[in-house]
């Protein structure tokens, strides 16, 4: 959603949680995420705040949203692509 080292690099979270609902919906129909960016901060950031809105949107446990986000991956539905 943004690229860059300033104030405006951490604008993907807010849009994120801004289309929580939709962008939950889209992975229940199927939808395929694709992560790509800086290796040593983006995916984990990433990753906790798509659990956050797993977890709010799907009303799931912590851990259920956490289990959620790993079929994903394994469905090869969230990629991620760091360096």
């Amino acid at each position: 959603m943004t690229r860059g080292k300033s104030e405006n690099s951490r604008r993907w979270k807010v849009s994120l949680a801004e289309y929580s609902r939709e962008l939950f919906a889209l992975l229940e129909k199927g939808a395929h995420l694709y992560v790509c960016g800086d290796a040593q901060c983006m995916p984990g950031d990433v990753n906790t705040t798509l659990q956050r809105i797993v977890a709010g949107e799907g009303g799931m446990t912590d851990d259920q949203a956490s289990d959620y986000l790993k079929r994903l991956k394994s469905e090869k539905q969230y990629l991620r692509d760091v360096y």
